[in-house]
């Protein structure tokens, strides 16, 4: 019954799509400070909530500034400078939150550097923002090695660009570049980036700012992501503060009247707290009938609503951008972990191959598949 009100809280179902520019922004809102790899933000998490997915809407509220992408957790300093940029974890940030994300910069980033990244940030370091034609020409380097320095540089949370252009032109192939220069159908390239910056500044450059605030922001930006939240979930996220500091932030605005507790969830130990308008939610959701909600939702296992193993029986499902789990209400049906495809039951083969290609539906805006398909 959770999983299924997660649904609607996101506005997945097919009925709920919304069209249009304006839901981006509401979109990154609920899903501010969620980390999944770079590839499935638009091959799946976006176009799973917007009908009709336009690349264009992303950049434009980046370009505004309303929103800052990046890498924000380092992970493990020894995989920094070995992970694939495809599977780069990336994050979207509200800019005025963005001191909350930010830290001192760390000496091991520059350990972790080639010669070529360490000009690059030191270039940036220095000079501030600047278009990738003024990297290549302060720099003296070439193109394919500015390239190589950025790729890098995303990677261990050093850089962002004003724009998703910018990552996007780094995810194509070199392959698909070489097949479509001569034709002149290149999209994306790295003059529409706009300008590359350091992500985390000189200390005196952050606005300071406690503990406090930062946690009551995380506070805030669970119940936008769940409606309702308890340990487990916030176990999920990676949070860089335990469940007892956020949990002090939710008794402090019960006690205020801006949220309640309660016990929402059965089967789940421990506090739970909640939205208003959620409780409505749930409610209205338990008087639906079950032959009025049998819709199927397929999801990416990078999608923050992969929960199977959390909330619903089963193993985990890793949250990598190939791996899949179809959904039938809330309930989940079948799972695509790599190559193989399990199913829950034990259905007859006409109803695997129907599941089957439920789950491996996806819909891809031609102008980005060179880079989430190709």
């Amino acid at each position: 019954e959770f999983m299924y009100f997660l649904f609607h809280w996101h506005k997945i179902l097919p009925q709920q799509q919304t069209e249009g520019s304006s839901p981006v922004r509401e979109i990154l809102e609920q899903l501010e400070g969620y980390e999944a790899q770079s590839v499935a933000w638009e091959g799946d998490i976006l176009p799973l909530r917007i009908k009709k997915y336009e690349y264009t809407w992303l950049d434009l509220l980046l370009l505004t500034g309303q929103y800052v992408w990046g890498r924000f957790r380092k992970g493990n300093q020894n995989q920094l400078a070995t992970i694939p940029i495809r599977t780069t974890p990336i994050t979207f940030i509200k800019r005025e939150n963005l001191q909350y994300y930010q830290e001192d910069e760390n000496s091991f980033i520059l350990n972790t550097l080639s010669v070529n990244g360490k000009i690059i940030f030191d270039l940036l370091k220095r000079e501030g923002a600047l278009f990738f034609s003024q990297l290549e020409e302060k720099s003296q380097l070439l193109k394919s090695q500015v390239e190589d320095a950025l790729i890098e540089l995303i990677s261990v949370g050093a850089v962002t660009s004003d724009s998703y252009t910018g990552l996007r032109t780094l995810l194509i192939p070199e392959k698909y570049y070489t097949e479509r220069r001569k034709s002149g159908k290149i999209i994306f390239n790295f003059q529409q980036a706009g300008r590359w910056w350091i992500l985390q500044p000189e200390k005196e450059e952050i606005k300071e700012s406690t503990k406090e605030d930062y946690i009551n922001a995380l506070a805030i930006m669970l119940l936008k992501r769940y409606g309702i939240v308890f340990r487990k979930l916030a176990e999920k996220e990676h949070l860089l503060w335990c469940w007892y500091d956020i949990l002090k932030i939710y008794r402090k605005m019960e006690a205020h009247g801006t949220i309640r507790g309660g016990r929402f969830v059965d089967g789940i130990g421990g506090e739970q707290y909640a939205l208003p308008e959620t409780v409505t939610l749930l409610r209205e959701l338990k008087k639906e009938t079950t032959e009025d909600t049998e819709v199927f939702i397929p999801i990416s296992a990078a999608d923050p609503l992969n929960l199977t193993g959390y909330l619903t029986p089963g193993k985990r499902v890793p949250g990598l951008y190939s791996n899949r789990i179809l959904y039938k209400r809330g309930t989940p049906v079948a799972i695509k972990e790599g190559k193989e495809i399990t199913f829950e039951g034990n259905p007859d083969e006409e109803t695997k191959w129907n599941l089957k290609k439920l789950l491996i539906r996806r819909e891809v805006q031609p102008e980005l598949r060179p880079y989430l398909i190709y």
